[in-house]
């Protein structure tokens, strides 16, 4: 069998139908460091925006027979929040996430629920300083990236700074409290088992490069 043959079998074994929409295959697929990238926005006055990226330490989605019993698990790494500004940082750093004792911000997902062709939504939530608060997630199912094989998702959410802000920490806290916070995650992940061989390792390398390619720091 040519490699192609093998190339387009492995597709097929990593896809399904469910209904009338294509969803990975049910199983548990890993999201490797690098193959995601989340970012953080937050309004400001005069119409513009505060924007960071939050490194993935490791993270892996559980897809169920039955779609909404997926589930997917993210730890974010709370020291690596860049704004550009650092009084904000170290506002966030350590009063906000308090990230000397809580270095990691685990964001879990689950309650998946259709909407239409590849969208989906879901509930979750994000832990902040030992504290779980509830999130609405909307997701998007891109498809199979053929040659890797890996999964592309895009997920988006919002939070009320208000809901996970130090009750007493000063004028900049206040100030943040009415801003909401933006999440706009786009990831990639690979089925548990072609790590095995590290098929799609080979066949990706590019897609670290584009992750790190988007972690400065922008502003609009």
């Amino acid at each position: 069998m040519s490699e192609k043959s093998n190339t387009q079998q492995h597709t097929v074994d990593l896809t399904r139908v469910f209904g009338d929409v294509e969803l990975p295959s049910a199983g548990l697929w890993n999201i490797p460091p690098g193959w995601a990238t989340v970012e953080l926005s937050v309004p400001r006055l005069l119409g513009t925006t505060m924007r960071s990226m939050i490194r993935l330490k490791q993270g892996m989605i559980a897809i169920a027979d039955d779609p909404s019993h997926s589930t997917a698990h993210l730890s974010l790494d709370a020291l690596s929040i860049r704004t550009g500004e650092h009084a904000v940082d170290e506002f966030l750093h350590h009063e906000v996430l308090d990230a000397d004792r809580y270095s990691t911000i685990p964001v879990r997902i689950a309650g998946v629920r259709h909407r239409s062709g590849a969208m989906w939504s879901a509930d979750g939530w994000v832990t902040v300083r030992g504290v779980a608060t509830p999130l609405d997630f909307e997701i998007t199912y891109e498809g199979l990236f053929h040659k890797g094989p890996a999964a592309f998702f895009r997920a988006q959410t919002s939070l009320p700074l208000g809901n996970i802000l130090p009750i007493n920490s000063g004028l900049r806290s206040r100030f943040f409290a009415s801003r909401t916070l933006r999440i706009a995650i786009e990831l990639y992940a690979e089925p548990v088992r072609a790590k095995a061989d590290h098929t799609a390792r080979r066949r990706l390398p590019h897609l670290a490069a584009m992750s790190s390619s988007r972690h400065a720091a922008a502003y609009a």
